[in-house]
């Protein structure tokens, strides 16, 4: 046989070393299509954390002393919890992750968390008055209507970037 090819008669599927698998003559997926492949029917070829980030808006402060606001909604595909390990963006000295929790005198106060979850198969929502990043000292000038990266440390080791859409703040936003 030339080129080292190995011919399994039965199945009419032929490989060989020149990284094409030939199914019955008539369909081939050279490797970069069959991962394409995978994927388009939603397996991962390679068994990672993921995260898809949707809606990612910043919602700048008029004056650096307050830090500015991050909404967005994050989806968990995988089938495991994955934990936010840090949470960090060129453009910002330090990005924390936040919830306004009501307490029972009706007042309402900031919480940071430090390694925030998003459950397996799930989606969390940053919204104003729930969930939110806090965005302090912008590093760089940052124009509004412009988009910058945040970028999100997973407890895989995995390191992921979301663009954001800058937004100009309507209200300040205290703790």
């Amino acid at each position: 046989m030339k080129h080292k090819e190995q011919k399994l008669l039965h199945g009419k599927i032929i490989y060989s070393n020149l990284g094409v698998l030939k199914l019955n003559k008539y369909a081939f997926f050279t490797p970069p299509k069959t991962m394409m492949l995978l994927m388009l029917i939603g397996l991962s070829p390679i068994s990672q954390a993921e995260l898809v980030v949707t809606e990612a808006s910043i919602h700048l402060s008029p004056m650096s002393s307050i830090p500015s606001a991050g909404y967005m909604t994050i989806q968990n595909k995988s089938q495991n919890e994955i934990s936010i390990q840090a949470l960090s963006s060129d453009h910002f000295e330090k990005v924390e992750w936040h919830e306004t929790v009501i307490s029972t005198d009706g007042i309402a106060k900031m919480r940071m968390e430090k390694k925030p979850v998003i459950p397996a198969l799930s989606k969390v929502v940053l919204k104003r008055r729930g969930k939110h990043l806090m965005l302090y000292q912008p590093s760089k000038e940052i124009e509004t209507k412009s988009e910058i990266n945040l970028i999100f440390k997973l407890s895989s080791g995995l390191q992921q970037r979301f663009p954001a859409q800058i937004h100009q703040q309507k209200k300040s936003h205290h703790h």
